[in-house]
């Protein structure tokens, strides 16, 4: 069973009379900030005030709720507010059902039933209120009207993820009897274990209940222990500022907290037999790890991957140092801090413990992005664990992305390697498909398999077994050299697989591993140290053989057209086909803030390449992310040449809702690992996730 996050909201009902009275009391609870990531809240304020006080109460990490919707729509309804333009105000959240508008003003189950099916058509997130009165309190019917209310709506309810339950014992409210814990909780339990028959076990375990009562920070703490009460429904106590001691009273009982207690580092291999670094975080309860993975083609204005550079052992390729940077140096640093803290702790490892810099920012050099890197992948899956959410979902939060609906993401299976992932002499380094036309992410994998298979079989025809074997990343090397040649396989395999009208072509150049920056030019056959003239382009020439590409074939998405460092002629090609093609940078821009944005000065490019070793931290990697959305651009979550079975960017792809990933081809199994979370994370939210498709760019 899921753990249920509380939730604490006020409701001001027709108070206060000055907008002034709101925001004096808005100002006050924001001298008591609570932690957001342990407790939900919202504030229901009359429809004058939301306007005026919702960016306020937002800041704050609280959600504007109204109290009431129509169960119409627009139109000749005077006085109703409608939940269409509560949605076009940015307010998610409604009360429905209260017992004031049940009593006083006459909404009836069916009216009630109505307004939550309206709310929930719009994508309101709804707060349903239920509960009885005194008189049907002692006459035993407390049972009775609290399912007779909820029958109502069952059958309105269209996404119970939107919804929350709120008990109000009316009978308790301003009758001078008060509820105690043990009653309360003896209700809250009726009302699961009716769900419990009404919905089934997996809606009834998940869904949240609220306390409608007389709650304080006073009681708080005894009532939010009972099993089956999720948090308060307040009154009068959310006009004070009190109203926070409830929510920092509340978030600790829930949640004793999970602090570091031991960080250990060890050496392991990759999938290219080279050492990588795994740590190993503890806290009171609970072991997690993370394992960093290696590029092969790298950027050299990566974050620094600290190597041993011991000639002797592994190639100088070892990692001890970076080992006994964590073991030695970071790991007691961060003994007893809070997991939840990812920003801070990321900007501790960052700026103080390891504290180098270069043009571009941070550099990693003393402790090594590899070290960093590690800690910070195991931190954050020890926040979501302390958080009590999916992987996905806490890099969702911390990330301040929607947590209600996800995006899976279209793969982009590199099935064809050259470059520095393979032997044969082809000059770029990947050929990738990408199923846009597919129904979901599990129906795309299908997509790129039978591809797959099917290349594997017009290669093996055309070149021979030999061709048929793979390079780093799972992608076929075959023995050609001229990319077109390689194209006409590939478009061959596509309209054997009978998927041609639901598949796109992606290529990543890894143009800066054939360039010479002494003539200038791209050298097309650089792995033969006979390379002729005619192979030679300038970055001109190289533009147009892009060019008849998306001609000639379905292309989708170019990444690292040009050197790293040959910044007009990305601006070049920015002008001359951005509109049409996706143009990603990964050398170019290493997943640094900084270099992010002189390419949006420059006007570069229109997509990010997202690898988590290239920056160093997961803080560092979700603020070019988010710089990157902001500007419009597309972002692709990618692997690296050297990967382990960690497969912390899927669950990365999703929380960041980026619409894309590349983790190689659907063969091996660290490139598995990635895809298969992804299969996992689609069944588990169901309903709740779509997949990119076609708006992999804008999901």
């Amino acid at each position: 069973m899921a753990a249920r996050t509380p939730i604490i909201g006020g409701n001001w009902k027709c108070n206060p009379t000055k907008l002034a009275d709101a925001q004096k009391l808005i100002a006050a609870w924001k001298t008591k900030p609570f932690d957001k990531m342990k407790i939900e809240c919202f504030a229901a304020c009359t429809t004058p005030h939301l306007p005026h006080v919702q960016a306020g109460l937002e800041a704050l990490g609280i959600n504007a709720c109204a109290q009431n919707c129509s169960a119409k729509g627009e139109g000749a309804f005077t006085g109703e507010v409608s939940a269409a333009q509560l949605m076009d105000f940015g307010v998610r959240w409604t009360l429905i059902g209260h017992s004031e508008r049940r009593m006083k003003y006459g909404d009836t189950d069916e009216v009630v039933a109505a307004k939550v099916e309206a709310a929930q058509k719009a994508g309101m997130k709804v707060v349903l209120c239920i509960g009885e009165s005194l008189e049907e309190r002692e006459s035993s019917k407390t049972d009775e009207v609290n399912k007779r209310q909820l029958a109502c709506c069952l059958p309105k309810i269209l996404n119970w993820n939107d919804i929350v339950i709120a008990y109000e014992p009316v009978w308790a409210i301003g009758t001078g009897k008060v509820a105690t814990p043990e009653q309360a909780q003896e209700t809250h339990a009726a009302i699961r274990k009716y769900l419990r028959s009404a919905v089934g076990d997996a809606i009834a375990d998940r869904v949240r209940i609220q306390y409608g009562g007389s709650a304080s920070p006073a009681n708080c703490g005894d009532l939010i222990k009972q099993p089956d009460i999720d948090g308060f429904l307040v009154g009068g106590a959310s006009l004070k500022p009190e109203f926070m001691d409830m929510l920092n009273t509340c978030a600790p009982s829930v949640s004793g907290g999970m602090h570091i207690t031991q960080i250990r580092a060890r050496e392991i291999f990759d999938s290219r037999g080279f050492p990588t670094v795994e740590v190993d975080l503890c806290t009171e309860s609970t072991l997690f790890r993370a394992a960093v993975p290696s590029g092969a083609s790298t950027g050299i204005f990566e974050a620094l991957e600290l190597r041993d550079q011991d000639k002797g052992r592994l190639m100088g390729k070892g990692v001890l140092k970076a080992v006994a940077n964590v073991n030695d140096i970071i790991g007691p640093k961060l003994i007893g801090m809070d997991v939840t803290k990812q920003a801070e702790i990321d900007k501790l490892m960052v700026e103080e413990l390891d504290g180098t810099k270069n043009e571009w920012g941070w550099s990693k050099s003393k402790l090594g992005a590899n070290a960093i890197l590690a800690v910070s992948m195991a931190v954050c899956r020890a926040g979501a664990a302390a958080s009590e959410m999916p992987l996905y979902q806490y890099i969702a939060t911390i990330s301040g992305k929607p947590t209600d609906k996800f995006v899976m993401p279209c793969p982009s299976f590199n099935v064809i390697n050259g470059g520095s992932h393979a032997g044969n002499r082809l000059a770029c380094q990947e050929f990738m498909i990408l199923p846009t036309g597919a129904s979901s992410f599990k129906d795309a994998m299908i997509i790129g398999a039978e591809v797959y298979h099917n290349l594997k079989s017009c290669i093996k025809k055309k070149y021979g077994q030999d061709a048929c074997n793979v390079g780093d990343e799972g992608g076929f090397a075959p023995t050609v050299q001229d990319n077109n040649e390689a194209l006409d396989v590939l478009m061959e395999a596509i309209t054997k697989s009978g998927h041609k009208d639901k598949i796109k072509i992606g290529t990543d150049v890894a143009a800066s591993e054939f360039y010479d920056a002494k003539t200038k030019l791209y050298d097309l056959d650089f792995k033969n140290p006979n390379s002729s003239a005619d192979m030679k382009k300038t970055a001109d020439q190289l533009m147009d053989v892009y060019q008849n590409w998306l001609t000639a074939y379905p292309f989708v998405s170019i990444e690292d057209p040009f050197d790293q460092d040959d910044w007009d002629a990305y601006k070049a090609m920015m002008i001359r086909m951005g509109k049409d093609v996706q143009i990603v940078g990964d050398d170019l821009l290493v997943t640094n803030p900084n270099r992010i944005k002189k390419a949006l000065q420059v006007g570069a490019c229109n997509a990010l390449l997202l690898k988590v070793n290239q920056i160093g931290s997961i803080s560092e990697a979700i603020e070019a992310a988010l710089m990157s959305q902001r500007a419009g651009w597309g972002i692709m979550v990618s692997h690296r040449s050297g990967e382990t079975e960690d497969c912390f960017i899927a669950d990365l792809v999703v929380g960041l809702r980026t619409g894309q990933i590349k983790t190689g081809a659907p063969c091996r199994s660290e490139r598995l690992s990635k895809y298969n979370q992804l299969i996992r994370i689609e069944e588990e939210l169901g309903g709740d996730a779509t997949f990119a498709g076609t708006s992999f760019r804008h999901p």
